[in-house]
Parts: structure tokens; C-alpha cells; sequence
């Protein structure tokens, strides 16, 4: 570049110098290469050094992700990604040493930004006034919708963790959490519980709701078995698995029931 011709002996690295970065780690590595070109005469090129995930969290990763999420972890090969990923496999050595530092550092991704989403969802300031069912009814189809639309990496992460100790550990941490901010928030509308223990209820409805989510991420048991239960559909009959593990009859249903019963008289 105009540079390289005109004035060789200017070196620009980091956010000032290149306009490119916005955090110290960018920064530091661009001047850590540029410092080995000048004494070892090595050929670092500093602006190819844009893998580092806070830089690319919802471009590079993003991408990543899907297409793990698409081919499956197996039959995803290093270049694959990084060709999707519009970078190179000298690249992806920089940051990562295997495929799977890749997809943990994928899943921590998704962990991190479970947590973030729990907190905000999660918080109790945002459902004043509203009841027990209300909560559920909205609560269960979002966590349809989140399936849903991560299935694939979901899938993948699962499959992962069944072989791999550390993706466990990772899944786990961000499930907790949710279980904790879940009861807290439930627990609220513990009057409304019909269960000698309402804070077991409520962490048994949970992980029913999440064990039934995976297993029909993993196997598609759902379509396998011709239910074919829309998402809306598939979220009312869970929300009614949960409000029954709490001890509790759903509104809609007891009026279901009104409706029989009037109709049989």
C-alpha cells in the first residue's frame, strides 16, 4: 500500500493506528507482531489478526457456530469454517489449537449469553401483577422459541457434552442458573402452588421441561412419533405438563373441561 512505498518505516498497529480493533487485546497483538517484523524480519501480516472473539462475536462466530450447527461437528473440517467464516486456517492456529477449542469456546459463548438472557427474563421487576400461569405461559414458549432457533448448535453441544467432560461442565453452569432465577421468580407465587414442597415442584417442572426439549432436539421424537405439534401447540401442552407438576390446573383447561362436562349434560 501507499505506505509500504511511501514511508516504510511507519509501523500502524492497534486501535489509533488502524482504526479497526476496539479492545487491548487487538491491540497488543498487532503491536507484539509488528515489534517481531522489525527486529526478526519475520512477515507478520497485523491486519489479518481479527479472530479474537470480541471482535467477531456476532459476525465470525455466529457463522461458526451455524455451520457447525449445519455439517455437524464430525464432518465439519477446519477450512470449511474458516473459508465460511471468510478467514484461514493459519488464523484459526493463532487463537485455537484444535476443532474442539473451537466449539468450547463456542459454547461458552452461548452459556455466557444464556446467563445475560436469564437476568433480564428472569428479573421479577418485570412481571408485576402478573399470576403463577401467566408466568409460565410466556416463560415455556420462549424457551420453545430458543430450540428452536438454535437447534442445530444445541444439538451439537448435547451430542458434545455426552462424550466430552468439559462441555458438561460448561452447559451445566448456565442451567443452574436459570433453574435458580426460575424457582426465585416462582417461588414468589408460592400461595398458588398446590405441592407440599413448592420449591421441589418448581425445580421437577424445570428440569422435565428442559430434559422433554432435549431429548426432542437430539432424536426429533416429536416428528419420529406424528405428533406434529407446532411450536404454539408444543408450548401450550408443556406449559400444562408444568402447571400440573405444580400442583396447579391450567385456566384454559378448566374451561375445557366446564365446556365437556356442560356439553355431555
Amino acid at each position: 500500500g501507499w505506505l509500504g512505498e511511501h514511508a516504510a518505516n511507519v509501523h500502524p498497529v492497534g486501535r489509533n493506528g488502524m482504526f479497526r480493533y476496539n479492545n487491548q487485546d487487538h491491540s497488543m497483538f498487532t503491536a507484539m507482531l509488528t515489534v517481531e517484523n522489525i527486529a526478526t524480519g519475520t512477515t507478520h501480516d497485523v491486519w489479518e489478526v481479527n479472530v479474537e472473539e470480541e471482535y467477531h462475536e456476532e459476525a465470525t462466530s455466529s457463522v461458526k457456530e451455524k455451520f457447525l450447527a449445519e455439517k455437524g461437528f464430525d464432518q465439519t473440517s477446519i477450512s470449511e469454517i474458516m473459508k465460511r467464516a471468510g478467514s484461514s486456517v493459519g488464523i484459526f492456529y493463532h487463537r485455537f489449537k484444535t476443532k474442539a477449542d473451537l466449539l468450547r469456546c463456542l459454547v461458552d459463548r452461548f452459556s455466557q449469553e444464556s446467563i445475560r438472557t436469564t437476568d433480564v427474563v428472569l428479573e421479577p421487576s418485570r412481571w408485576p401483577n402478573q399470576s403463577l400461569e401467566e408466568i409460565v405461559t410466556t416463560i415455556v414458549p420462549f424457551f420453545v422459541e430458543v430450540y428452536r432457533h438454535r437447534r442445530g448448535f444445541i444439538r451439537t453441544m448435547l451430542l458434545q457434552a455426552s462424550v466430552d467432560a468439559s462441555f458438561t461442565d460448561l452447559a451445566h453452569g448456565p442451567e443452574r442458573h436459570v433453574a435458580h432465577k426460575l424457582t426465585e421468580l416462582l417461588m414468589l407465587h408460592e400461595d398458588s402452588i398446590d405441592h407440599a414442597n413448592p420449591r421441589l415442584a418448581i425445580m421437577t417442572a424445570y428440569q422435565m421441561l428442559r430434559s422433554t426439549l432435549n431429548v426432542m432436539t437430539l432424536f426429533d421424537t416429536h416428528e419420529r412419533a406424528g405428533m406434529n405439534l407446532d411450536d404454539p401447540r408444543l408450548a401450550d401442552e408443556l406449559s400444562q405438563a408444568f402447571m400440573r407438576t405444580l400442583g396447579t390446573t391450567p385456566a384454559s383447561h378448566q374451561k375445557n373441561q366446564k365446556c365437556l362436562g356442560s356439553r355431555s349434560n
